[in-house]
């Protein structure tokens, strides 16, 4: 190789690694640029990302705002005719001649007989617990978004959404009482279980100490726009105030006959809805039981049958039973007889084909009837003390339809039978 030759085979190395080291170099900037300067697509990404943490926490307190406005206010109550506020826990005492009106100011109220004591265990946002200790008590509910009401009384327990109901509560003497005239109320406790939902029309009466427990058709709920505890009715009008308006003799003797009787049939209707049944009977009967019977209404005439029957006077029950089918037939009075006949003739008689038929006639007359599952057990219960091989097929129904109802352990029973 020449001196020429060597001397350009120099400067080509030389140029070779002065390239090499200048690509270094310019990875070396590029690596340094894109560090300084992320990409367009990099810096979109992360902007985008951080707007959209913004949004969605924005969203949520949105959100979280729209749930705490859709929340309802906490519950407050007034007591007396001061309403003055009461909280949780506070002991309310009606007077001895007088009820205690307790409000709410979700609009529902309750009627705190006379001599009745009640407490509010607990006041919030869901609905108030409250305890009966003795006494009676008118509640008229308002149903009203998942508020929940509960009433304790003695071991029972009553579970309430919105519905209007009369319960009583004689811890000396052990004896509960409810009757529930509109909606729906779950009732726990002794006889009860867990829990057993009762209907609007029905009427229950049990104690813990014997065990016994009664449901029934309840008596005509109170008219409406009046409390439900009350005490008395109002005084009616005297002949002697009709003759000073200057009426003639004879009319102001009609007007005194019919005064005395509107007297006469709020007296015993009053002393019923107190459940005073045998003062209540007293009272029909210093009119005439059966002149009551002939002009009432179906309502009235229910209630009649139904104090006589609670009064412990059957056979009068049974004739103001029968007399309400023959004149309102086909009515839901009428219809409710049918099964209060039946529950007499098992009770009372234990004539158990007669009350079997009665039972009978209100499944086909009421199929969808608020007492159909309690009908459907006690013909069955009938029919298995007649000896009637047909009570074996009910009880399987019984059993498909009711598998945890008040007569599954004796349709069980009669399944298993050989």
């Amino acid at each position: 190789m020449t001196n020429t030759d060597q001397f350009f085979s120099e400067i080509a190395r030389e140029q070779e690694a002065l390239l090499a080291a200048g690509d270094r170099r310019a990875l070396v900037r590029r690596r340094l640029a894109a560090a300084k300067h992320p990409p367009r697509t990099a810096r979109w990404s992360s902007r985008t990302a951080l707007g959209l943490a913004g949004g969605c926490v924005a969203a949520s307190m949105a959100i979280a705002f729209f749930w705490v406005g859709r929340q309802p206010p906490p519950l407050t109550a007034t007591a007396g005719p001061a309403s003055a506020q009461v909280a949780s826990g506070a002991w309310l005492d009606a007077p001895e001649t007088s009820s205690l009106p307790l409000r709410f100011s979700d609009g529902t109220r309750v009627q705190i007989a006379p001599h009745a004591r009640m407490r509010l265990l607990e006041l919030g946002p869901e609905g108030a617990k409250l305890a009966l200790e003795s006494g009676r008590a008118g509640f008229d509910v308002v149903h009203r978004g998942n508020r929940r009401w509960e009433l304790h009384a003695g071991r029972f327990l009553v579970r309430v959404t919105g519905t209007r109901f009369d319960v009583s509560w004689w811890p000396k003497e052990d004896q509960f009482e409810l009757v529930l005239y509109e909606g729906q109320v779950e009732l726990a406790g002794c006889g009860f279980a867990e829990g057993r939902k009762l209907a609007a029309g029905q009427t229950v009466r049990a104690s813990c100490r014997d065990g016994a427990v009664e449901v029934a058709y309840s008596a005509a709920p109170p008219p409406s726009g009046e409390p439900v505890a009350r005490t008395a009715a109002a005084p009616a009008t005297s002949a002697v105030e009709d003759s000073s308006q200057g009426q003639a003799p004879k009319t102001g003797s009609i007007s005194a006959r019919a005064s005395a009787l509107a007297s006469a049939e709020a007296d015993w209707k009053s002393l019923a809805q107190q459940g005073k049944y045998a003062e209540a009977l007293a009272a029909a009967d210093r009119v005439g039981f059966g002149a009551e019977c002939a002009r009432a209404n179906a309502e009235t005439l229910a209630l009649l049958a139904d104090v006589a029957r609670h009064a412990r006077d059957p056979n009068r029950a049974r004739e103001a039973y029968s007399l309400l089918r023959q004149r309102f037939p086909g009515t839901r009075q009428a219809g409710l007889a049918a099964f209060s006949l039946g529950v007499l003739e098992f009770d009372q008689w234990r004539a158990y084909g007669r009350a079997a038929a009665w039972f009978r006639t209100y499944i086909q007359e009421n199929p969808r009837g608020p007492l159909i599952r309690e009908a459907r057990g006690r013909l069955m219960e009938a029919l298995h003390r007649s000896g009637s091989e047909e009570a074996r097929r009910l009880a399987t129904e019984y059993l498909r339809d009711y598998p945890s109802g008040p007569y599954a352990e004796l349709a069980q029973r009669i399944v298993e039978r050989r």
